[in-house]
């Protein structure tokens, strides 16, 4: 998709967690003119903020990273025992609203991997009211349905999940040879030496988004905006309705039913949603390129080869090749966010780490 917002129902997987061009569209480089006037910046060296050490993965990380992807496809033998994580379970669950048990949204034989990574929200609740649990034994939790067109009815409202343990099975976890690493991974790794080395790279990239992710929340919060430009204010304004309004249409139901019963908010609300996505989105921008022009940041042409070849990769499914990818953004275009990315690592680099601590 080739949208550069998302509206409030999907919003929360959004820009700051990947600062760069992938969620973008095409268009013109903007902000060309001095930014002093709407924003100032703090000191971007020395940045304080809480994350993982980004230089260093354990042989423990690693081991549960393999794990993760045998938990899939893996072998599991029954047992008599309480739920544990890595255990498969056979469940029936329900959910209600209101006390009234939705029929519709209710499951027999449904299996979970416990603790097998996944975005799915009702696989998490599904987790959390089993744990602990044998066969024949009954949990319950509560929680918020995602906030989206597909949830339809229960869209954002908090529902109970209650789930009956029929099945526990645990992992049997027998070494590793080269030969699974072969067959696990489609002949992409011939040994497990191979792939732990992978996935250790793998390990060490996501810290590091990470850590840029924590670094740029931090220092935004240090930025003080004395005003938004309009034009581009109003350029995020129009994309979030029409957005949203675009879900509408896809839920099958008028903008002004999709504001009341999907996102729970009279047409007031919603305007007043979107110019608080929209300032943080121009926020996010000014900061991006005032950063970049006070730190100097230059872009070697292999520099810029490199970054063409990982903004690429992102949208691997939409372009056959990088310069397909590069005659429909531009290469200016590209540039001054592969620009704006090399600032913003800079800034996490040179970042002072807060060790979070547990009070109380």
């Amino acid at each position: 998709m080739k949208k550069r917002i998302l509206c409030r129902a999907a919003a929360y997987l959004f820009l700051l967690l990947s600062l760069s061009l992938v969620s973008c569209g095409k268009e013109e480089v903007r902000y060309n003119y001095d930014l002093t006037e709407y924003v100032v910046l703090g000191d971007y060296m020395g940045v304080r903020a809480s994350f993982e050490p980004a230089d260093e993965v354990s042989e423990e990380e690693i081991d549960e990273a393999l794990l993760q992807l045998r938990l899939e496809d893996g072998d599991f033998t029954a047992a008599e025992k309480a739920v544990e994580k890595h255990d498969r379970v056979t469940l029936d669950f329900t959910l209600s609203l209101d006390g009234a048990v939705l029929e519709n949204y209710s499951h027999t034989d449904f299996e979970v991997i416990v603790g097998l990574e996944t975005n799915n929200e009702v696989t998490r609740a599904v987790e959390g009211a089993v744990l602990g649990l044998a066969a024949g034994q009954t949990g319950e939790t509560d929680y918020t349905y995602p906030l989206s067109a597909a949830s339809g009815e229960l869209s954002g409202k908090i529902v109970r999940l209650t789930a009956k343990v029929k099945k526990v099975e645990v992992f049997s976890e027998a070494p590793l040879t080269d030969s699974d690493v072969n067959g696990l991974t489609g002949g992409a790794y011939k040994t497990v030496e191979a792939l732990r080395v992978s996935l250790e790279e793998d390990l060490l990239s996501f810290k590091r988004e990470n850590r840029r992710a924590a670094v740029w929340n931090a220092y935004l919060e240090t930025v003080v905006v004395k005003q938004y430009p309009e034009k581009e204010l109003q350029e995020y304004l129009e994309q979030y309705r029409n957005y949203c309004k675009d879900m509408a249409k896809a839920a099958g139901v008028d903008f002004s039913v999709f504001l009341s019963e999907y996102m729970q908010m009279t047409e007031t609300e919603f305007e007043q949603d979107a110019l608080v996505e929209a300032r943080r989105l121009v926020k996010n921008d000014m900061v991006m390129v005032q950063l970049s022009r006070l730190m100097g940041t230059t872009l070697s042409e292999e520099e810029y080869q490199v970054g063409l070849e990982r903004y690429f990769a992102g949208q691997s499914s939409e372009f056959t090749s990088a310069e397909e990818f590069e005659a429909y953004y531009g290469k200016e275009y590209i540039k001054e966010n592969l620009i704006w990315d090399k600032a913003v690592e800079t800034m996490a680099e040179n970042a002072l780490r807060i060790e979070e601590t547990n009070e109380g």
